[in-house]
């Protein structure tokens, strides 16, 4: 017995038996506070996306496992029994028909005027071999007889200029760029591998630039059609511009999705989005705190609900016993 336990055990020893009651009485009070304070920093530590409403990209170079919620049906993998399936259909209009014809039989016989009895269709599904067609546009002027005016006739809204990119080629790079989100650098190299054509990263800009200005009143429209539904599904996650933290945030109903980027989380991107002040349905969220400032009602996701209840299973579970009365009998 060290020093310290024999004067701590002196030290017991002049309690009376109701001081001694007390002080148990306080310790364990303060070891359920230790313990919950245990099983809390323990939860945190065990967060990561699959079990909490945490964003992936919080959770570094060392990813969780895939877990999945959904259980075994017991079906073998593959189109199940009676399922109708799908594959490459001819067509009834093919862009090209090349006709091959025998030219003499086996035993010798020439087959030029032998009639034909009977023909097979196979077709070739394949990208033309020229995928840039070039349009020169030629601007014809004339002089008038009656008056000696010059007359110029007038130029397609496509050809403004000596030489410019296409409609289809503009709308197919601000596809690549803000569908598949191809890097700039890596769409420039496959229009000028695959297309032949040498776009750079300023027109892929422009023609950005010229996509978002045309489509600000359909932007519009699916603004007041998601304020007026009568549910509204929210979530934000973060993401980097130009190096620094921002929000993406959407905006959703079964048919229509906007989309957001703002550099705050809450409730300043929320005014900002114009659209959550003035909704009075049902807004479905993740229980993010800012959210309960609007709407008439609300409901919480049911994917983040599953994921905070697997979070209770995984880093709660063991700890939650330890503070339970039973332990103490």
């Amino acid at each position: 017995m060290t020093r310290n336990e024999q004067e701590l055990r002196d030290r017991l020893a002049l309690l009376s038996e109701s001081e001694k009651i007390d002080l148990i009485i306080e310790l364990m009070a303060r070891i359920e506070q230790l313990s919950a304070r245990i099983t809390e920093i323990e939860a945190r530590i065990g967060m990561n996306s699959s079990n909490s409403s945490k964003p992936p990209s919080s959770d570094g170079y060392v990813k969780p496992n895939p877990k999945s919620l959904r259980k075994s049906s017991g079906r073998t993998p593959g189109g199940q029994k009676g399922h109708s399936g799908t594959t490459l259909c001819q067509v009834t209009e093919p862009d090209e028909i090349v006709l091959h014809e025998p030219e003499r039989c086996v035993c010798g016989c020439d087959l030029d005027d032998t009639a034909v009895e009977q023909v097979e269709s196979r077709q070739v599904f394949d990208l033309p071999e020229k995928l840039v067609w070039v349009t020169e546009h030629r601007i014809v002027s004339k002089t008038c007889p009656h008056c000696g005016r010059m007359v110029r006739a007038v130029a397609p809204p496509q050809a403004t200029g000596p030489v410019q990119y296409g409609p289809r080629i503009r709308a197919m790079v601000v596809y690549l760029r803000d569908v598949q989100m191809l890097p700039y650098q890596r769409l420039t190299d496959f229009c000028d591998d695959v297309l032949g054509v040498g776009i750079c990263t300023r027109s892929v800009e422009m023609a950005q630039k010229q996509v978002h200005e045309t489509l600000v009143p359909f932007e519009q429209t699916i603004r007041a059609q998601l304020r007026d539904a009568a549910a509204l599904n929210t979530d934000e996650t973060g993401l980097r511009v130009n190096g620094k933290l921002h929000w993406f945030h959407s905006l959703s109903t079964a048919a229509l999705t906007l989309y957001q980027v703002h550099p705050r989380r809450g409730g300043e991107a929320i005014e900002a989005n114009g659209i959550i002040p003035a909704f009075h349905g049902v807004l479905i969220h993740d229980c993010w705190s800012p959210y309960f400032r609007y709407g008439d009602a609300h409901a919480l996701c049911g994917a983040h609900l599953l994921r905070e209840l697997t979070g209770i299973c995984e880093n709660e579970a063991t700890a939650g016993r330890r503070n339970c009365p039973v332990f103490w009998r």
